[in-house]
């Protein structure tokens, strides 16, 4: 039987639902989410696992490496949304990744109340982190990270000293998590970080139990990782994953990778302000010497500097931090001013809705029930935003590619495999990692027309180009007899070889 308490709506349901429900169902935020058609390329690939029973050995969108080893490290997420768009489309699988997100709004708003025990700001401080990580917010397999990092610094939280048994349930999740997505090394990284702060704080004498502490979370850093080895591929996976981290032409290469900038827009605004608040609570904390959770904040930061997408990392570890330095602050200006002063007033009106604010509905989840169930009459899409990719151009002259060798720049490709495979194979496609420098800077050249193009669309035996139509290679392809225009229109250019 279900309580009237989970039938009457919270203020933590309006938080979550204004933050993770409203920008897609109520807004335009599904162009936002659905801006890289990478993740066709993850639903088709869950289509072959679950109809071979088994990922494939060789990269299956492209033409350019047929030899090549493939891995297919988020298999297990794959084929979940392989199902969901076997259930009822793209719509079902965006609607998927709001509900992912909206987990991860209600976890880390419950990690900023537990931590400042004030509703007013857990809730000021996890709009301002959705705010900050909305640049990397797409229908990617990223968005599991986030919910599984932000469900273990809750565990932690509420476990500082590693005692009893729950935090060894993160030995289990690590397994799972290594088959969902590549983000699994930060679960052993973040218990050996908050292992090695509790060193500290035990060499500044803050008692043994930091010690014992120190080395429960040690040990359990070693099991997660050790829990790794559990998926397909076993130890490859982990040098596969460590070649990625340090290329640094694909660091170049992808827009994601770079370090956080003015063109990021006002996220960026938002981060370095969030970055400065971390920073000044760290200090804080560290002042009394509580270095675990400071040490965690600060080792993610400095990831988050040099690559913006782990930008939602680092604020998932960080938050707690904020959190507790604000009540603390909150906390001291009560007892300066006295029971008459604003902060007092402030605090009386927080505990008078804290049990309002602390606690979820059904309503939430039953929405997502309804809507995965009919996404497209709640608004969900079905396809990619056409003022993203060329949907006019394939839908009216598609046929024209099959059987063709196709060059197309990598964010188009995922839309056109998403739409033709098997039919059309693309040079590139958004798996970037795999390609390698050699062949990304050969794309780059032909995709700006470079010196060397004639000679490299000869060597590629070329018999098809979608391409933008105000690009340099869209003019290039107009003046070569052997290069047809099929058709063009405000976006793309394309072009058949006669």
């Amino acid at each position: 039987m279900v309580k009237s308490g989970w039938l009457a709506p919270s203020l933590a349901d309006l938080l979550v639902a204004a933050l993770a429900v409203r920008p897609y169902f109520l807004g335009p935020g599904w162009n936002t989410l659905l801006n890289d058609a990478n993740v066709g390329l993850h639903i088709l690939t869950g289509d072959m696992i679950r109809a071979t029973g088994h990922a494939p050995a060789t990269e299956p969108f492209s033409f350019t490496l047929p030899s090549k080893p493939w891995f297919a490290w988020e298999w297990l997420t794959e084929v979940l949304a392989s199902a969901l768009h076997s259930w009822a489309g793209l719509g079902a699988v965006a609607v998927g990744a709001v509900a992912l997100l909206a987990v991860w709004t209600a976890l880390i708003y419950s990690t900023a109340l537990h931590s400042s025990g004030k509703w007013t700001i857990a809730a000021v401080l996890t709009m301002l982190v959705s705010q900050a990580s909305a640049n990397h917010i797409l229908a990617r397999p990223h968005l599991i990270t986030w919910v599984l990092l932000a469900w273990t610094v809750r565990l932690c939280l509420g476990n500082p000293l590693g005692q009893g048994r729950a935090l060894w349930w993160l030995a289990a999740l690590s397994a799972l998590w290594a088959n969902l997505h590549g983000g699994f090394l930060l679960l052993p990284v973040y218990l050996g970080v908050t292992a090695a702060g509790l060193v500290a704080e035990w060499l500044l004498g803050r008692g043994a139990e930091r010690r014992q502490a120190a080395l429960r979370y040690g040990a359990l850093s070693t099991a997660t990782m050790a829990a790794t080895v559990l998926n397909p591929y076993g130890v490859k996976l982990h040098a596969h994953i460590s070649e990625y981290l340090r290329s640094g032409w694909l660091r170049q290469m992808v827009e994601e990778y770079h370090a956080p900038s003015p063109k990021l827009g006002e996220q960026y605004y938002w981060f370095c302000a969030l970055a400065a608040l971390t920073a000044i609570a760290c200090l804080s904390q560290l002042r009394r010497r509580e270095v675990a959770q400071a040490a965690a904040a600060l080792c993610f930061a400095a990831a988050a500097f040099q690559s913006a997408r782990h930008i939602p990392v680092f604020l998932t570890v960080a938050l707690p931090v904020m959190a507790a330095e604000a009540g603390r602050a909150l906390q001291w200006f009560e007892q300066r001013g006295g029971r008459r002063s604003l902060a007092a007033a402030w605090s009386d009106l927080d505990r008078g809705m804290l049990a309002h604010a602390s606690r979820y509905s059904v309503w939430l989840p039953a929405f997502f029930a309804v809507a995965l169930a009919m996404p497209s009459r709640l608004g969900a899409p079905g396809d990619f935003p056409a003022q993203k990719f060329p949907a006019q151009m394939l839908a009216a002259h598609g046929d024209s590619l099959d059987g063709t060798r196709l060059f197309t720049t990598d964010v188009w490709a995922d839309y056109v495999a998403y739409h033709r495979y098997p039919r059309v194979r693309v040079f590139v496609d958004g798996m970037n990692d795999f390609f390698g420098p050699d062949i990304g800077n050969e794309y780059l050249e032909m995709l700006e027309a470079g010196p060397r193009t004639e000679e490299r669309f000869r060597a590629w035996n070329f018999t098809a180009a979608l391409v933008p139509v105000k690009g340099p290679l869209a003019e290039w392809l107009k003046g070569r007899p052997e290069w047809r225009l099929v058709a063009e229109d405000r976006q793309a250019a394309l072009f058949r070889k006669d």
